[in-house]
Formats: C-alpha cells, sequence, structure tokens
C-alpha cells in the first residue's frame, strides 16, 4: 500500500516539474495554441489592455475559437472514433456561430 502512494506521489512530483519546465521555456505556451507569456507582455500594451478589458477579451476570444475549429477539423479527417468526430462537428458549429457573434460585436462596438 505505502509503494502505491508513493508512486501516486513520485506521478504527481514529475508532472508538477515537467509543467514547471515547459512554462519557463515557453514550450508550454506553444503547445497552448499561443497563449501569451506574461513575460512577454509589454508593459504599455497592458495598460491598454485593461482599459479596453471587453475589445481585448473579444480579440483573444476570436483567435482562441479559430484555433478550437482547426483542431476540429484536423480531427473530423484524422479521427478514428465517431464520437470525437461529432464533438469535432459540434465545436465547428458552435464556435463558428460564437466567431461570427463576436465579429459583429467587434465591429459594431470597436470600429
Amino acid at each position: 500500500m505505502n509503494d502505491k502512494i508513493a508512486f501516486g506521489a513520485g506521478g504527481i512530483l514529475v508532472g508538477a516539474v515537467i509543467v514547471l519546465l515547459l512554462s519557463s521555456t515557453g514550450q508550454y505556451r506553444s503547445m497552448m495554441g499561443g497563449v501569451n507569456n506574461s513575460n512577454n507582455i509589454n508593459p504599455n500594451r497592458t495598460v491598454g489592455m485593461m482599459n479596453n478589458i471587453d475589445e481585448h477579451f473579444i480579440e483573444q476570444m476570436i483567435s482562441h475559437h479559430d484555433g478550437a475549429i482547426d483542431m476540429a477539423k484536423l480531427a473530423l479527417q484524422k479521427a478514428k472514433r465517431p464520437e470525437i468526430k461529432t464533438l469535432a462537428e459540434n465545436i465547428i458549429s458552435a464556435q463558428s456561430k460564437e466567431i461570427e457573434q463576436m465579429q459583429n460585436w467587434y465591429k459594431s462596438w470597436y470600429k
């Protein structure tokens, strides 16, 4: 029993170390589809983002949804399980509609 606990704790520790190493090297950011690393944020841009968080949120969510749609399209082509293909179809449908809504808001509010 103690061996199982030690093995589990060791696995958690190894996982935590991997996450820390990846995040410090920028690998985690690239794996997350361009999620910004706070070390690369320009302080002047940060002030601007905070002054108009709604605009920044829409910009980032459109980009995020585009990435999800790209992944879902790949899943439609490559997935072996029908459940994954169904999920991919649902993601494409739902997030395409959300992108359209956010683009309309953006045009109306900020351009």
